[in-house]
């Protein structure tokens, strides 16, 4: 999900880049101009979106602890048993 989220918010800056668009562009003078960049804007969006929780997943607490458990081959605690056990 990271690498996506990153590849996708690199398209619109190469689509977006060069002499490519404008008012003097092919793409300026076509029907389906406006359709084209508010695809490329909402990918941006939803890059930004999903890079954002990807990192927040990747630096969540329980996610740590719970590969560390499986990799050492202990069984790993819930947060329920802990809710309960207090």
């Amino acid at each position: 999900m990271l690498v996506g989220s990153l590849v996708s918010l690199g398209v619109p800056a190469i689509h977006m880049s060069g002499k490519g668009i404008g008012t003097a562009s092919r793409v300026a003078n076509t029907s389906g101009h406006h359709f084209f960049v508010w695809t490329l804007i909402v990918l941006g969006v939803s890059g930004l979106f999903s890079l954002v929780l990807s990192v927040q997943g990747l630096w969540r607490r329980e996610w740590r602890q719970t590969a560390a458990s499986q990799s050492l081959g202990r069984p790993a605690i819930s947060s329920q048993s802990r809710s309960s056990s207090t």
